[in-house]
């Protein structure tokens, strides 16, 4: 299910984002990263065991987000390993302070 982008297809969409840093596509893979984290704190342990390989090991796939938007993919990676030491109440506090919002459950 992954997909995986050619280096020239994401260095044309790098280029095309510089230009437009508030699209439609940034805020969409922006949303994406905050989606893993939130599924760091599921209920469900396979959507939260997707969402820890995801972010807590560097792959092609975490690194092309992360050059999306701009973040870099080691501090992801250390933020998403931290949240995993944290207990439930911390992970909350933790991710209402990394997404500045509001969580909800599931």
């Amino acid at each position: 299910m992954a997909w995986i982008a050619s280096p020239l297809a994401l260095k044309s969409r790098l280029l095309a984002l510089e230009n437009e840093a508030e699209s439609g596509e940034f805020r969409l893979w922006l949303a994406v990263l905050g989606r893993a984290f939130k599924d760091l704190d599921s209920n469900d342990w396979r959507i939260r065991d997707d969402a820890v390989a995801f972010l807590t090991r560097p792959s092609r796939d975490l690194h092309m987000v992360c050059d999306l938007i701009g973040f870099d993919a080691r501090a992801v990676i250390e933020a998403a390993l931290h949240m995993q030491e944290l207990g439930e109440a911390g992970r909350k506090v933790y991710l209402r302070g990394l997404l500045d919002e509001e969580i909800d459950h599931d």
